[in-house]
């Protein structure tokens, strides 16, 4: 009888464990979709503003439009914007 009352409380105690183990995972994945969510939607501003900066950046006529330039190609977006762009003249 005390072998079975010492399993049942392993049991409950592991079942207990996985009960809670999963319910973080649940948490874990509704944070990963609304931080994914938060992330696309600011990268979806970030673009369109991003644009307008491309287009009024190019011609570069002076090292100080260059310098400008230089900067902000360090933004991760809108180098990646001016890379789509030039990968579409290059094709045309």
């Amino acid at each position: 009888m005390f072998v079975s009352d010492v399993m049942n409380t392993i049991l409950r105690v592991v079942l207990k464990i996985k009960y809670d183990v999963e319910t973080i995972a649940q948490n874990q994945l509704q944070m990963d979709r609304t931080l994914t969510e938060t992330v696309q939607a600011k990268d979806n501003e970030n673009t369109s503003e991003e644009l307008f900066e491309y287009d009024s950046l190019i011609p570069i006529g002076n090292e100080d439009q260059l310098d400008e330039f230089d900067t902000k190609l360090l933004h991760k977006h809108f180098r990646r914007n001016v890379v789509s762009n030039f990968a579409e003249y290059i094709s045309l």
